[in-house]
């Protein structure tokens, strides 16, 4: 933090400082300031370098999403996706902010995109999982449950879920 501040004092446009230091804010719960590294990362980071600029839009959303701005998180959050379109993290984020609104069409097409640049994602599974548990498809839970076992049986959510999908069955 210390050293990233003094790099800013030194070189005020240098993104990549920024982006570093709003995650730490973010992170710190600092959302004020954090909303301030990142929109100076995203003006300062070269477009060209897409992990990065991809990155910060990411950053941005989160910061939107913990300040409640749920439109703007979700904006940034495509606009990530777009950047970097096989980046299965910000298919996990999006999936999981659907499933919290209770959106579970467009979660489940989040976790399957998910799925299929990752076949071996637990994380989609569990995702799906959870979904058809919400909406009472317990049979369908206890199907991709059962498969994240499979996929990593030392996970053990995979387990607990599953046994809920059991219960409600």
């Amino acid at each position: 933090n210390e050293y990233l501040l003094k790099e800013i004092g030194e070189n005020p446009k240098n993104g990549y400082a920024h982006l570093y230091l709003a995650g730490i804010k973010l992170y710190d719960e600092a959302l004020g300031d954090a909303w301030n590294h990142i929109n100076l990362a995203i003006k300062n980071i070269p477009k060209k370098d897409k992990e990065s600029y991809s990155t910060a839009w990411f950053i941005s959303s989160k910061i939107h999403y913990a300040i409640g701005d749920t439109v703007t998180a979700f904006d940034n959050l495509a606009k990530a996706i777009a950047i970097t379109p096989d980046e299965t993290d910000l298919y996990e984020l999006r999936g999981d902010w659907y499933y919290y609104q209770g959106q579970y069409e467009q979660s489940n097409k989040d976790y399957k995109k998910l799925m299929e640049l990752d076949p071996s994602s637990v994380m989609g599974y569990m995702g799906l999982g959870r979904n058809a548990n919400d909406q009472k498809d317990f049979e369908t839970a206890i199907k991709y449950y059962s498969h994240v076992i499979k996929l990593a049986s030392d996970y053990s959510s995979g387990y607990s879920f599953r046994a809920e999908s059991y219960i409600g069955l």
